[in-house]
Parts: structure tokens; C-alpha cells; sequence
């Protein structure tokens, strides 16, 4: 760290890398706050602040993928995961400690460290409780922009940990444990709009807008409220699929489903001509929506509903799920004509799952339907292969997909053999 301290270029470059790629679908770190703490750090050393930084550098090694790099990745994330430890043991929960936790979750989720990320996402929790960012003060209309802005950072620590506890259960096959953290409810604020945490106006905080989870979806908000929106339909759709199957009712998909249709649409209506803004927002919502569409078609197959209501939703469920795995497929290939490693270092982890389940999901419909899935769903594995090179948990959804398809193949094989 001293020697990275000393080579200032390097320095504002990992600090610069972090800003561009985690940070557009993970704002969870005060920029200029942040740079001016490590201007401190000489001066003024501080275990935090030079973790969180080393946190970036972790991160900043995913981007490269060869045996050198791969050898420094490894070292760095030993070196880090036991300064993260031992500050746990010495010092007193911090925010820079739990935003290099958070950290440390991205990055083993992204690293294909599944049961890792989960344990860690679970430790920052606990802090995030024992520091009490789960919950706001009751009267912040009087505060100064300072104490907002570190208010309002608080809040996306939060939040973050939130998103990434979900993904985490999504993610991890057949994950049973319960949240890390608890249901959020409707009056949870959401984030303000980026540039305003930035560099806030110069006018009182009460006249700021600051949405709530019961903000209508049709009112616009920044990109990582959009993710929180997403996300906790994504959490509302698990609890669905880790419902014992016997248990459940038709009825209990249907609000979930208008909230996930009504949500893709307007972030469709709303995303910028550029890809990337809005890419994780967009990317959790059609994760969430293939995931109940599944379940409830699922559900049907094994006649859980009514005669009728079994065919029906069935129908309906797979109709929705060919649709929905296109407008993927459309989105993927989209990307890949662009495919750039400029590009590529810039798909969020939320990017990455949803395309893995729009192609888990296309193997299923080939399981299911008789005459298979007539769309082709190369694009989303050509995009897995592209995002492999920044992320390994494509490779880790590459290899699931091909036993899916294996199994699926000597299951045809069977078929044929049966009807010779």
C-alpha cells in the first residue's frame, strides 16, 4: 500500500477504474470525499481509508485475466480479507469498513466465490446494524448539506448491501438461508439523483425531492433507486420460489407480476440511448420477471392449480417467458456488436445474472415445449463469454448452462431411442 501511495499515477488511476465501473451501478462512495481523504493518507495515515482503497485496487484486478494477473488477484484478496478480519477484531464498526465489505462482496460474487459471498455479505450486515445505517434519523429537513451528504451515504451502504444480498440468494443454487437483511418498507428512502450527492445546490435540504419506495414507479429517479425498485420485486419473486410449491395460489403471482411488467416498461421508456445507463436497473427487473414467470410455469406443469387454471397459466407463463428471453437476446446482441473491452469492464454483476437466466431459461422452454425453442439463444451465451472476461461468475453460468444442455441432449437421445 505505501509503495501504491508513493506512485501517484497508479493511485488515480485505481481510484479513477473504481469510478467508472463499480460506481455508475454502485454509487455507494462520496467521490470527492473519498479523494480527499486518501490526500490525507500520508500525512495522515488511516486503516480504513487505505483498505477501502485497497478494496478499488481488488477490484480493479478483475478487468485482466491471465496467470500474473490472476496470481496478484489472489494475493490481494488473502491480504485483504485478512486486514478486513482483523480490523473487525480491533476496531469499532466504521462506514469505510463496511464500504470495503461491500466491496469485498462485489467482488467475490463476481469471482464465482459464491459461499464467500455469502458469508460476507452477511458480515455487512451486521455492521451496517451495530453502526445503524438501517435506519435514518427522524427529522434530517434541518441538516446541512455535510451531514446530508454523509446521511445520504449512509443510506446507499444500506442499500447496497440490500441489492447485494438478493443477488446473492439468486445467484447461489439452491440457497435456503434467510436475507441478511430484512425487508425494506414502503417509506425507505432511495437515493437522490447522483450529481445532486455529488455537488449539492446551494439552497436548504428540505426542498430536495427524495424518493420513497412508495414513490410511483412512473416518477422518475436516479439509476440506483431504479436498482432498489428492481431488486426488492426480485426479493418478493424468491420468496415465491422458496415457497413450498403446495402452498402456493395463482393469485399470489399476480401482483408481483404487474409491478415487474409495469417496472420494465417504463425503465425502457425511460433509458437513454447509451447502454450502460440504467443497465443493472433494467438487467434485475427482467431477472425477476424470468424467475416468476418460471416458477408460476413450473407450478402449472406439476398441476399445482386447478385443472383449468393449470393450462391457462401455463400458456400464459410460457408465452411471457419466449418474449421476455427475446427482448434479452435483442439487448445481448446489441452488446456484442459493441463488445469492446472498454465496454465490457463496464457490465454490472446484475447484467451478468440476468443474462445467465434468460439462458437457463431458454434450455427450459427446449425441455418443455414439443417442438423446443425456435428462437436462437446464442447471443446470451456469446454475451457470458464476453462478460467472462470481466467477471468469472459468467464462466461459473457458461458451465451451468452446458450441463443443462447436456442433460437436455440425452434426453432427446432417449427419446429417439424409445421410439426406434
Amino acid at each position: 500500500m505505501t509503495t501504491i501511495m508513493e506512485q501517484k499515477s497508479d493511485l488515480n488511476e485505481i481510484v479513477a477504474a473504481h469510478y467508472r465501473t463499480i460506481h455508475p451501478w454502485l454509487p455507494v462512495i462520496h467521490e470527492r470525499n473519498f479523494r480527499w481523504r486518501i490526500s490525507q493518507l500520508q500525512q495522515n495515515p488511516h486503516a480504513e481509508t487505505a483498505l477501502l482503497l485497497l478494496a478499488m485496487c481488488m477490484m480493479r484486478q478483475t478487468s485482466a485475466s491471465n496467470t500474473a494477473n490472476d496470481d496478484m488477484q489472489s494475493n490481494l484478496y488473502h491480504l485483504f480479507k485478512y486486514l478486513f478480519s482483523f480490523l473487525q477484531l480491533v476496531r469499532s464498526p466504521s462506514l469505510e469498513l463496511l464500504q470495503s465489505g461491500l466491496l469485498l462482496s462485489v467482488f467475490e460474487l463476481g469471482a464465482s466465490l459464491l459461499n464467500a459471498a455469502s458469508l460476507s455479505i452477511g458480515i455487512c450486515a451486521r455492521l451496517g446494524y451495530a453502526l445503524g445505517v438501517n435506519v435514518d434519523p427522524l427529522h434530517t429537513d434541518d441538516l446541512y448539506f455535510p451531514e446530508w451528504v454523509e446521511l445520504e451515504e449512509r443510506r446507499r451502504v444500506w442499500l447496497g448491501i440490500y441489492m447485494l444480498d438478493r443477488m446473492v440468494h439468486q445467484v447461489v443454487a439452491d440457497f435456503k438461508a434467510p436475507y441478511a437483511v430484512e425487508e425494506l418498507d414502503n417509506n425507505t428512502k432511495l437515493p437522490v439523483d447522483d450529481l445532486l450527492w455529488e455537488r449539492p445546490p446551494d439552497r436548504h435540504v428540505s426542498e430536495l425531492f427524495q424518493p420513497t419506495l412508495s414513490t410511483p414507479v412512473e416518477t422518475r429517479v436516479c439509476y440506483f433507486a431504479r436498482e432498489i425498485q428492481a431488486v426488492r420485486l426480485l426479493g418478493r419473486v424468491q420468496k415465491l420460489q422458496n415457497k413450498s410449491q403446495s402452498n402456493l395460489c395463482l393469485e399470489e403471482f399476480d401482483g408481483p407480476e404487474k409491478a415487474l411488467i409495469l417496472l420494465v416498461e417504463t425503465l425502457f421508456a425511460q433509458t437513454p440511448g447509451t447502454w450502460a445507463v440504467f443497465c443493472g436497473a433494467n438487467a434485475l427487473a427482467l431477472t425477476a420477471i424470468l424467475r416468476l414467470l418460471q416458477v408460476r410455469a413450473e407450478c402449472a406443469r406439476r398441476q399445482i392449480f386447478s385443472p383449468s387454471r393449470n393450462n391457462n397459466s401455463l400458456e400464459r407463463s410460457t408465452i411471457a417467458l419466449k418474449s421476455f428471453v427475446g427482448i434479452t437476446c435483442e439487448i445481448c446482441t446489441r452488446f456484442n456488436a459493441i463488445a469492446t473491452m472498454d465496454n465490457i469492464v463496464l457490465v454490472p454483476l446484475g447484467a451478468v445474472i440476468s443474462t445467465a437466466e434468460a439462458a437457463l431459461a431458454a434450455v427450459e422452454l427446449n425441455k418443455s415445449l414439443m417442438n423446443g425453442y425456435c428462437d436462437d439463444y446464442e447471443p446470451l451465451k456469446m454475451n457470458l463469454t464476453y462478460s467472462s472476461r470481466r467477471w468469472k461468475l459468467s464462466e461459473e453460468y457458461l458451465r451451468r448452462l452446458a450441463r443443462r444442455e447436456m442433460s437436455l441432449a440425452d434426453r432427446h437421445i432417449s427419446s429417439f431411442q424409445f421410439l426406434s
